[in-house]
């Protein structure tokens, strides 16, 4: 009879017949198996032949009714299960164990997940599953085992439980890796809701709600006005709270419902970073203290970690003559030209602030300032012919006294060059000066005094920087 009952099982194709001569085991569609299937046992065999090892959860426990059955609370799953060897047949082969946790919609996990699955005891097994990606609701594991014959025999178990990790936390503001300044109060706020695994599960209302920031825990209110709302604001700089203002901070939230025998916990965090100082500004050319004469480019580099604030990098020339923000920009460097020919003859001496904002509101404190010489140098030539215009441009001139036959502010250059051994208050290249000295004695034996045959006409051309 039990044969003819077996060679009937084979030929129909129905699952979990066999020589036990128990009735035949028909699997329950994926629509039969949700939470709120009543009709549905928490664990069955599904599709499992009866030859094979035999199978059963012994942890967490299967769940379908939140009110009635003990949830699953923890983001770290284990999860454990028997498996021995079936009367008659072959021994559980070990390394065939495994045991998986299904997807429960497509919005969730596209494959099944299969940690690795250890023996714990004589006939028991078990995995570790983080769930922590997963929403409230079913768990659906599975548990599956052959047996060593040389046509191995196979059996598979399914259970269905319920995951509760608490409510739900939306952190409004600050948002996380946002930057924030240090002397403006950073709002805090953010929404919590409960997450009802039915209808009626009161356990899920929330219960407790706590804000920590950087290890310390800060009062927060509910908004009277709209449930699940809390707000309050945290200012960085206040020394009563912070000894040494903070360069980031760590924002956590966790809210518990009221589960029974344990409360599902679900913390939320945001990280921020506290900008506390304005853009930082270098400024590459030109050289502070050096002569400008004509167009001159002005290059800075700015850096912050807020970022700079578009327009904000501004520049002023002795705080009124000349302001410009338009500049030329490459990443961090920043181009801008001006020309010092449009200041006049009398002025000698520049000096330049350059500021800017970061996108949270910080400035440039104080502003990036250096001094700049505009030097204007004479064209001092006898009758017949001129100094060379390199030395010119690449010596230096001091304001040593007056002539009659120059600018108040500077000496006609040969008169220089022959006080050069007494005061030493001209330097240029050594090969130059002799050179030029050389026609000084040659044009002052023909021509006679040096004073009265060279003359001295200002140039703007031979402006330079000192």
């Amino acid at each position: 009879m039990k044969r003819a009952f077996a060679i009937a099982c084979v030929l129909f194709g129905i699952f979990g017949c066999g020589d036990d001569g128990k009735a035949p085991f028909v699997p329950r569609t994926r629509k039969d198996s949700g939470p709120d299937d009543t009709k549905r046992d928490a664990a069955v065999e599904d599709g499992g032949m009866t030859e094979g090892p035999l199978l059963k959860f012994t942890m967490p426990e299967a769940a379908k009714n939140p009110k009635d059955d003990t949830v699953v609370t923890s983001a770290l799953v284990a999860v454990r299960c028997e498996a021995k060897k079936r009367s008659g047949k072959a021994p559980v082969s070990e390394a065939t164990v495994a045991i998986t946790l299904d997807k429960v919609d497509e919005e969730t996990a596209k494959e099944e997940t299969q940690p690795p699955t250890t023996k714990v005891g004589e006939n028991e097994y078990e995995a570790k599953f983080d769930v922590t990606a997963r929403p409230n609701g079913l768990l659906r594991f599975r548990c599956a085992a052959k047996d060593t014959a040389t046509t191995p025999h196979a059996s598979l178990l399914s259970m269905d439980t319920l995951l509760d990790l608490g409510p739900k936390i939306e952190i409004e503001e600050p948002k996380d890796e946002s930057i924030h300044a240090l002397h403006s109060p950073v709002t805090v706020k953010f929404q919590v809701t409960s997450q009802p695994l039915a209808d009626g599960d009161e356990e899920s209302a929330v219960k407790n709600v706590k804000l920590s920031i950087s290890g310390t825990e800060y009062k927060v209110t509910e908004a009277e006005d709209k449930p699940g709302l809390y707000q309050t604001s945290v200012d960085f700089s206040d020394k009563a709270l912070f000894m040494v203002p903070p360069s980031t901070a760590e924002v956590v939230i966790i809210a518990a419902n009221g589960r029974t025998p344990t409360a599902a916990s679900r913390s939320v965090k945001s990280d921020i970073k506290i900008d506390g100082d304005g853009p930082s500004i270098k400024v590459e050319t030109p050289m502070s203290g050096s002569i400008v004469h004509g167009e001159v480019l002005l290059k800075v580099t700015v850096t912050d970690v807020s970022g700079i604030k578009p327009g904000s990098l501004n520049a002023s020339i002795n705080d009124t003559l000349l302001k410009f923000s338009d500049w030329d920009q490459k990443g961090d460097s920043y181009e801008h030209t001006f020309d010092t020919r449009a200041f006049g003859l009398q002025l000698t001496q520049i000096t330049i602030n350059v500021a800017a904002t970061d996108v949270v509101g910080n400035q440039t404190d104080p502003p990036a300032s250096f001094t700049l010489r505009l030097g204007l140098v004479p064209t001092c030539r006898p009758s017949s012919a001129s100094i060379p215009h390199r030395f010119v441009s690449s010596g230096r001139m001091e304001p040593i006294g007056t002539a009659r036959s120059c600018s108040i502010r500077w000496v006609p250059l040969p008169k220089a060059i022959c006080r050069l051994r007494y005061a030493h208050r001209i330097t240029a290249p050594s090969s130059w000066i002799k050179r030029i000295t050389t026609q000084v004695r040659r044009r002052t034996t023909t021509q006679g005094s040096m004073r009265r045959k060279w003359s001295c006409t200002p140039s703007p051309i031979h402006r330079s920087r000192s």
